[in-house]
């Protein structure tokens, strides 16, 4: 009995081992997905540059550091580096909610304390899901007591308007 059982067993690995070794065999060039390295690049390269804010986004970044001359200003701040999460069991749920998002602006202090989160809001935040991204940084910086000011593109703040937003 034990040596019907090995010897089915054999027969079943063998099998195993000569089909993995045809379906190995069987490839051919056009098959294989070839990886893009710097030597094998892309014959079309999906790249392409990109400034680090729009027009509008740089306008505010400029009024902010004029308005705020003793304030460090940062642009396109992950909320991850802003906003932490204590374990719990629905920790990588919850963090996964705020990993890819970013804040166009973060005012702080000089002791890097951040001072306010500033948003330039356009068209695209009357969609659905920017509705939804919106609550979701509005709800987390509330949660710790730091100050969101949004801004709509339509009507960029002056220099008094950011002093009396952000102070």
């Amino acid at each position: 009995m034990k040596t019907l059982i090995l010897l089915v067993l054999m027969i079943f690995g063998i099998a195993i081992f000569i089909k993995m070794k045809k379906r190995n065999g069987t490839r051919n060039e056009s098959s294989t997905v070839k990886r893009t390295t710097p030597e094998n690049p892309p014959k079309t390269p999906p790249y392409f540059g990109k400034t680090v804010l729009s027009e509008p986004e740089q306008i505010l970044f400029h009024r902010l550091k004029e308005a705020l001359p003793n304030q460090l200003v940062f642009v396109q701040v992950a909320m991850n580096a802003l906003v932490g999460i204590r374990k719990n069991p629905t920790w990588q749920s919850q963090f996964n909610v705020i990993s890819g998002k970013y804040v166009d602006f973060v005012v702080c202090n000089p002791d890097f304390t951040v001072k306010a989160i500033v948003e330039l809001d356009d068209s695209t935040h009357q969609r659905t899901d920017r509705i939804k991204s919106d609550a979701v940084k509005d709800l987390a910086f509330q949660k710790i007591s730091c100050p969101m000011v949004r801004f709509h593109v339509r009507e960029i703040p002056n220099i008094e308007q950011i002093r009396l937003a952000i102070g």
